[in-house]
């Protein structure tokens, strides 16, 4: 139980790799604090680690709004009593983009590849942590 007595906040938490995070950490002993815009992907995580016996709440909000951000930290350190881990895994590739490349100019330039290389969430969940 490497992870017993911390608490991990995870954007993203309701798919990919936020998911495989979370799964880990609250399989692990630690409690998941899982953020995600996907209510029902970051539910089913939740929900799957609670089934396991672990400890995990979910947050649905925007991890690229830096004042939906702030509150999500907020309530994280009301509720749990201190942050331990900090895991930022927002962003999207949508599938179909990732199997059917025609076009690397295209594929670097379409709203959800740059959205994902830009994404300012880490930064807005890092530099709130810091400031709390």
């Amino acid at each position: 139980m490497r992870f017993r007595d911390k608490v991990a906040l995870i954007s993203g938490a309701g798919s990919g790799i936020g998911r495989a995070t979370a799964q880990m950490i609250g399989g692990e002993g630690g409690t998941v604090v899982g953020v995600d815009l996907d209510q029902i992907g970051v539910a089913q995580i939740i929900d799957g680690i609670r089934r396991a016996g672990g400890k995990a709440h979910a947050i649905v909000t925007n991890a690229l709004d830096a004042a939906q951000v702030a509150q999500v930290v907020q309530q994280d350190i009301e509720a749990c009593g201190h942050l331990d881990i900090l895991v930022n895994a927002v962003g999207a590739v949508p599938s179909s983009l990732m199997l059917a490349l025609r076009s690397m100019s295209s594929c670097w330039t379409s709203g959800s590849v740059s959205s994902s290389l830009t994404s300012t969430a880490p930064f807005f969940f890092a530099t709130r942590l810091y400031q709390s």
